[in-house]
């Protein structure tokens, strides 16, 4: 008689849940937060294990559980609003399955059975996930800076009150700030990149502004005129960005050369990209002017 410890199975169910919504999460380009993808894996975890100690639901066909116990977490994890977008997602947990089953079996067949059979064992099953969520990761990350980002990037001039500067861009398709009046494009550019350009009066405004927030900058009318931007991104809570007028913005790539005068810019403070040397994100409505 074979014995199944619960708090095994809920644990390797656990773990093995996270790696494949993870792999998941990779091969999809998706950023979910950590604390939706530990409910979503524990959610499934679960669900497995009571589908294992209720007689009912144990007389049900294996593909019904394959097809019902991922529908929760995927709404959790990826907060799906669509039945494509479920569909797509779906496709690829069950591929991202498949891909760490299969790597776990053929490991087994080829490192564990050696004339005689061996069980599996708990510490070889996580190694094989783990090495490929690392490999589905570094794979990622090479296709990403390799081949995608640099058909996106841009090399940016901003004059601002005579002083120029220049920093490397990175067109965002998913940018969608504009300045609330006037409904102009706003382009999303780090502090640090900005510091050269700001007069002294401007750097007290951002300072005020990290300090005590919209209160300390109402009433200071001396400065230029200066746009306050509702804003918001993956792992960053919704904000407030100052924005300020460059008097011109040239982009330029290969042969593409374009000057843009008035344009307007956020500042964050924070860094846009880990690892990377792009310090702004470019509005994509610059692109579609002739």
């Amino acid at each position: 008689m074979q014995v199944i410890y619960l708090d095994v199975l809920f644990g390797v169910n656990f773990i093995m849940d996270c790696m494949i919504f993870l792999s998941a999460a990779i091969l999809l380009n998706y950023a979910p937060t950590k604390m939706r993808t530990l409910m979503g894996s524990l959610i499934a975890a679960l669900l497995y294990c009571l589908s294992i100690l209720i007689p009912i639901l144990r007389q049900l066909p294996f593909y019904i559980y394959d097809f019902l116990i991922p529908i929760i977490p995927i709404v959790i994890i990826y907060q799906v609003k669509s039945y494509k977008e479920f569909l797509k997602v779906f496709i690829a947990c069950q591929f991202a399955s498949f891909l760490i089953g299969g790597a776990i079996w053929n490991g087994y067949y080829l490192f564990l059975t050696k004339g005689a059979k061996q069980e599996i064992s708990l510490m070889f099953v996580l190694s094989i996930g783990v090495v490929i969520l690392l490999v589905l990761y570094s794979m990622s990350t090479y296709i990403r800076q390799r081949f995608i980002m640099p058909h996106f990037e841009y090399n940016m001039t901003l004059v601002h009150k005579g002083e120029k500067t220049k920093i490397r861009a990175y067109l965002d398709s998913g940018n969608r700030l504009y300045t609330l009046t006037t409904h102009q494009p706003v382009t999303v550019i780090t502090y640090d990149a900005m510091a050269a350009l700001l007069s002294t009066e401007e750097e007290a405004l951002i300072e005020a502004y990290k300090r005590e927030g919209i209160e300390g900058i109402l009433g200071r009318h001396k400065q230029d005129k200066v746009y306050l931007i509702p804003y918001e991104s993956v792992g960053c809570k919704s904000d407030i960005l100052l924005g300020f007028r460059m008097e011109e913005m040239i982009l330029e790539k290969g042969m593409f050369h374009k000057t843009f005068n008035g344009c307007v810019v956020g500042i964050v403070t924070h860094e846009l990209f880990k690892g990377e040397t792009y310090k702004a994100l470019l509005h994509p409505d610059y692109m579609m002017v002739s």
